[in-house]
């Protein structure tokens, strides 16, 4: 990219020639999977009690956001969901504790309807963000399948995806413990936890929580990134193919999109740095 000073205020004031098709941006999409294997299509689904399960109702309010109301804090047969988002998509979620919790594209969380057990343990893939309602008796788990988070009541950011180079766990407040292989570090708010397979945690500070918890604001912000991680973001929120023609660049590029903006905006702003797009279907060309 010719120009890695660009600002977000520059990026929209310059215009492109090129011609694209139009993608539309992702949207609010899901499927809940119940406990007994059958499947809601929450886009689909009518506001209101979707389904029972145990002494739990599962609700789609008017925001469309999915939450569990009548539980009772009662011994039975552990019940679990599961949240899972396609390419292309985004949920919100209030787990039975009264956890928040927002679902980027490509993502997933599997959890016990009640919280009956002396911890609250979830397991996600993707990329997820919470805010952990606080209960001391009872410390709030995420599982990644590489590493775990331990929690009392706090919000952060948690990036799995596997086409990424590393998993990062970013603390926004509060204070979370990351363990992988018996080996344990403890995040304060504005540090981030990496992890690379077979790899220890590394402990960095953030320049900009900002940017890392973007997403969940609906924009794409970029702060110094270069086109292949940029690339990874368009892919799965426009759920395209990415194909790079040409050496790779290694100069980067700064600004601010709105996620609610179709693809051909976001090319012709991202063509402005000098990188050049053609698309065929569902397949996006990177010519650099």
């Amino acid at each position: 990219m010719s120009n890695p000073k660009k600002t977000a205020e520059t990026l929209h004031a310059t215009h492109s020639t090129t011609s694209f098709q139009t993608i539309a941006p992702g949207s609010e999409k899901a499927i809940l999977t119940l406990s007994d294997g059958s499947q809601l299509v929450l886009d689909d689904s009518a506001n209101g009690v979707l389904a029972t399960q145990g002494s739990a109702q599962i609700v789609k309010n008017e925001e469309g956001e999915i939450s569990y109301a009548g539980i009772k804090n009662e011994k039975s047969a552990e019940l679990f969901n599961s949240m899972q988002t396609p390419r292309g998509g985004h949920y919100r979620l209030v787990l039975p504790d009264g956890t928040k919790v927002w679902l980027n594209a490509s993502s997933s969380i599997r959890y016990p309807v009640a919280f009956n057990q002396q911890e609250r343990r979830v397991e996600i893939s993707g990329e997820v963000y919470f805010e952990v309602a606080h209960d001391k008796a009872h410390p709030f788990i995420v599982n990644t399948g590489s590493s775990s988070v331990h929690v009392l009541g706090t919000s952060f950011n948690i990036n799995s995806y596997a086409d990424e180079p590393w998993q990062t766990t970013t603390l926004v407040e509060g204070s979370i413990r990351m363990e992988k292989n018996n080996q344990f570090s403890l995040l304060r708010p504005g540090q981030q936890a990496r992890i690379k397979p077979n790899s220890s945690i590394d402990i960095l500070e953030v320049q900009d929580i900002e940017e890392v918890t973007a997403w969940k604001n609906g924009v794409f912000l970029f702060n110094s990134r270069d086109v292949q991680s940029i690339m990874r973001q368009i892919s799965r929120w426009y759920d395209v193919e990415i194909v790079y023609q040409g050496s790779f660049s290694k100069e980067t590029f700064s600004g601010i999109v709105s996620k609610s903006s179709s693809i051909e905006q976001v090319l012709k702003i991202l063509e402005a740095s000098g990188v050049h797009f053609k698309l065929d279907g569902k397949k996006l060309i990177v010519i650099q």
